[in-house]
């Protein structure tokens, strides 16, 4: 398992000038523990404001989650995003379609999520940039509490750290 490039508190801490500078033109953005608490329908103003903001800036901004249509589209419908949903993250077919839907080869995007099994191992596997976040908090499927586990013991392995 890869370490991510970048381990960040939150979507509002990544160095956006820096991935722009290094030539990175699109964030592809898990939904759950990423953007927002695990089911929130809406994404907040302030990521609201975040997204448009980097879209000005020149950025192309997309979604990648494993969960159901209606959980996506709900989340997306005020922000109009490119996106995919139950993408099966790590597998790279859904990340492969939305980086074609935006024109933007896998060497300009990175990929943010919250999880080191799903969303760092699919943007390795795709040859994107990885940004991991600490999770939004700690309600979650207890599927994905189980991952936790093990990426507890990775993060400490690579000395990582980023509290909210």
């Amino acid at each position: 398992m890869r370490r991510p490039h970048h381990f960040v508190p939150s979507v509002f801490d990544i160095p956006y000038g820096q991935l722009w500078e290094e030539g990175k033109r699109a964030l592809l953005y898990d939904i759950d523990n990423t953007l927002c608490p695990h089911g929130e329908p809406l994404p907040s103003p302030e990521v609201l404001g975040l997204l448009q903001q980097l879209q000005q800036q020149g950025f192309k901004v997309g979604l990648l989650s494993n969960n159901r249509e209606g959980r996506v589209q709900q989340f997306n419908g005020q922000l109009q995003l490119p996106s995919r949903y139950r993408a099966r993250k790590p597998l790279t077919r859904k990340i492969k379609a939305l980086l074609a839907e935006m024109a933007v080869p896998p060497a300009e995007a990175v990929l943010v999520g919250d999880q080191i099994f799903t969303d760092v191992w699919c943007g390795h596997r795709a040859g994107l940039t990885t940004v991991l976040v600490a999770p939004f908090s700690t309600r979650d499927l207890w599927t994905i509490h189980l991952k936790r586990i093990p990426e507890r013991w990775l993060l400490r392995r690579w000395k990582l750290s980023a509290q909210r």
